[in-house]
């Protein structure tokens, strides 16, 4: 306790290393037209931002100009960007669809609008004039698919022209489209741009952040602030009605030999409201919801005993889902959206209305969610409820915070978590993490069993020493019903540590980083070693965007329960230590045709485990891309007989007319579950806002009709949306 207070009164004392004075762009009462150009007067009155190297070589001579400008009124940030290249035939331009990133050219704006120094609603165009949005939460820390969620969608404009002198594009973000505090009319946010030479691999910046983390050009703690004067937010309505029709087939087991096909044919509609409560307050409200748009999930080979990890990708649960982030490890949390509304066999449930409120208050941010889903033949109707709270404290990277979960059923039986949470800035790239929680529910109400409790010393950086240690305990009844947890009545203590090599400009190499990993995981009841997860190795960086990755990997785990892998193949009690090797190899995504390759051979349990995945993507236009993943497993137990082979494919095709019709097919068989499984999807936008989606999604069994049913399920459904802004 001594040692923690020690460390709550250093950070007081420290005040934070990373302050920038407030850049105040032009304020505006000219008009400006969104087509690209740039050629109104009012645009060479203001002064282009002063843009630098990142990569290759951070603060290097850039081999081409760029001139990108800020301005804005009342209603709309305004930017041009100018990008000069010597070379105009390599602009890659390399999509048309909508929220499809295929590598190559692209200016994008980062704004951290609630100035909190943590989270970052993202908008970037292409040479197409596609629009990609997104968010990025954590303050870019940790693995890219937990701080990036490209699910997140807003209104706001691009356009993009390509000439003989290079590319330019214009970009307008309506205020209302965005939620902030403002003082007397002032707003402060925080601000990142860059431009990306894909064939180069050439990133260039605004403002010059050095590349001493992983993802260092997003992170919202080193943004340029920037100042807007006499902006007061209006509160905007959007309301969505949709009208949805089509059928659904499924085929149901009856009995060991039996199925019964069930039609159902549809005709239904809902609701969707966004509404500005205040100029930082949004509430979303949805009615009869459904997420027919989104894509399928990419199937996957589980090789452990422990349950799979699947994103979130429905838009209700996007906005500020930052806030709601309540990580205990790589993939746990205490809070997962996509528990909700999905039945313990993984189908989606009917969600009658459900309701999110997030904003800030000063330096409190705030969430708050509910929603109410239907049941089925197996589990009665379900309410969910979140409550979120944080608060900033100290300096403007440290918080301290609170998470509530709920889950009650229509039976009576209920689920409630709490954590309690804090993450401290000592200095520098120093952290200090603390969280606590416990799970409350009809049977179990003791700390001990129904707690958790983590703790984290960090050192958040690439170049030169970074280093993570973390320390938890869960209990054996701690269940969040809404959460995710691979483990139980576990303790788990973890050491990561790295050393960033940075080259010299002459040198084709970047980064050298040697890595190292432990994880031991004990049992709380006598805390005897169950397992352990060990890896050793080396990443190379080039300058030209490739990277490629060397490790050796040790693990032992102390199976008291068998665990199958198939219906033929498991893996029996005992105590099992075994080596394997892995490498990853990643192209730039500065190429039309690239591939990246993984794979780990070695020993696995008593046998011998064979993998590799091979993703090419090949960008034949910009109205056409194709993608894909092949991963082959092969686990082989001479000893036993058996073996396992679990491989899957995936295809993907993008095609586009134009920016807004667009058609996206997903392929998928997997082997391993005997199931192949295809996802089309034709999108047609006639505005922002206003979108036809015909969705036909099919699921197969690749076993013979003697032991299942040939189709598993069928749909196919038209959606139409509408959306009124007021």
């Amino acid at each position: 306790m001594k040692i923690l207070i020690a460390i709550l009164l250093l950070i007081r004392l420290i005040p934070s290393l990373h302050a920038q004075e407030g850049y105040s762009p032009v304020k505006i009462d000219a008009q400006i037209t969104i087509d690209g150009i740039s050629d109104e007067p009012i645009w060479e009155t203001i002064e282009p931002l002063p843009m630098t190297m990142y990569t290759p070589v951070f603060d290097g001579e850039k081999t081409e100009r760029s001139e990108v400008r800020i301005c804005y009124d009342n209603q709309f940030i305004y930017a041009s960007a100018r990008f000069y290249d010597s070379d105009p035939g390599g602009v890659m331009a390399t999509s048309l669809v909508r929220d499809v990133d295929r590598g190559g050219d692209f200016f994008n704006i980062l704004l951290d609008t609630y100035n909190d120094n943590e989270n970052f609603v993202t908008f970037s165009t292409t040479p197409t004039g596609n629009r990609l949005d997104a968010q990025i939460i954590n303050d870019a820390e940790g693995g890219f698919s937990t701080i990036w969620n490209q699910s997140w969608n807003s209104f706001w404009d691009a356009t993009a022209v390509q000439t003989d002198e290079g590319w330019f594009a214009e970009t307008r973000i309506p205020f209302s489209s965005l939620r902030f505090q403002d003082v007397d009319g002032k707003v402060v946010f925080g601000i990142i741009i860059h431009r990306l030479i894909g064939r180069k691999n050439e990133r260039q910046i605004y403002p010059a952040i050095k590349p001493n983390w992983e993802f260092g050009a997003w992170k919202a703690s080193q943004a340029q602030k920037i100042i807007f004067e006499g902006i007061y937010q209006k509160k905007p309505l959007y309301i969505t009605p949709y009208a949805l029709t089509g059928f659904q087939k499924e085929n149901n087991r009856v009995s060991d030999q039996e199925f019964e096909l069930q039609d159902d044919y549809k005709i239904e509609g809902g609701l969707d409201i966004k509404y500005g409560i205040t100029n930082n307050f949004n509430l979303d409200l949805s009615i009869n919801t459904d997420f027919a748009q989104v894509e399928a999930d990419d199937q996957q080979i589980n090789l452990t005993r422990f349950s799979l990890f699947f994103p979130e990708k429905r838009q209700f649960f996007q906005e500020r889902s930052g806030i709601f982030s309540f990580r205990l490890g790589e993939v746990d949390r205490l809070f997962h959206s996509r528990q909700i509304g999905i039945s313990p066999e993984g189908e989606p449930l009917r969600m009658y209305g459900g309701i999110r409120l997030t904003g800030r208050i000063n330096n409190w941010d705030i969430g708050f969610l509910d929603a109410q889903i239907a049941g089925n033949d197996s589990i009665p109707t379900e309410n969910f409820g979140v409550v979120r709270i944080r608060k900033r404290v100290f300096n403007q990277n440290s918080f301290v915070g609170s998470l509530l979960t709920s889950t009650v059923d229509a039976d009576g039986n209920y689920n409630v978590n709490y954590g309690l949470d804090g993450s401290f800035q000592i200095f520098g790239p120093n952290y200090f993490i603390m969280k606590f929680g416990q799970t409350l529910n009809n049977t179990h109400t003791d700390f001990k069993e129904n707690g958790f409790i983590y703790s984290a010393l960090e050192r958040r950086a690439v170049n030169g020493l970074g280093y993570r240690f973390v320390a938890k305990r869960i209990g054996q009844e701690f269940d969040p019903s809404i959460g995710f947890t691979r483990r139980q009545n576990i303790t788990a203590l973890s050491q990561e540590v790295t050393f960033g090599f940075f080259q010299n400009n002459s040198q084709k190499l970047r980064v050298i980083t040697p890595k190292i990993t432990n994880t031991l995981f004990l049992t709380n009841t006598n805390y005897e070693l169950e397992s352990q997860q060990s890896n050793m190795g080396v990443s190379f960086g080039l300058k030209s965007g490739t990277s490629l990755e060397l490790f050796v990997n040790r693990n032992y785990d102390n199976l008291t329960s068998p665990f199958s892998l198939s219906e033929s193949v498991s893996i029996p009690v005992g105590e099992y230590t075994f080596y394997s090797y892995s490498a990853f190899y990643k192209m730039t995504d500065g190429q039309p045709l690239r591939i990246n390759l993984n794979t780990e051979v070695g020993r696995f349990y008593d046998g011998d485990r064979y993998s590799f995945q091979i993703s090419p993507t090949w960008v034949i236009s910009k109205h056409i891309d194709i993608s894909g993943d092949y991963i082959f497993n092969q686990v082989e137990f001479p000893q036993r007989n058996q073996t396992f082979r679990g491989n899957i494919g995936r295809v993907r095709l993008n095609l586009a007319l134009n920016s807004r019709l667009s058609f996206n097919s997903f392929w998928q068989l997997d082997n391993a579950n005997e199931i192949m499984k295809v996802n089309l999807r034709l999108r047609y936008n006639f505005k922002e806002g206003n979108d036809l989606y015909v969705v036909f999604d099919q699921g197969n069994s690749t076993t013979s009709t003697s032991d299942g049913p040939a189709l598993i399920n069928q749909s196919l459904i038209v959606k139409y949306t509408y959306t009124f802004l007021r």
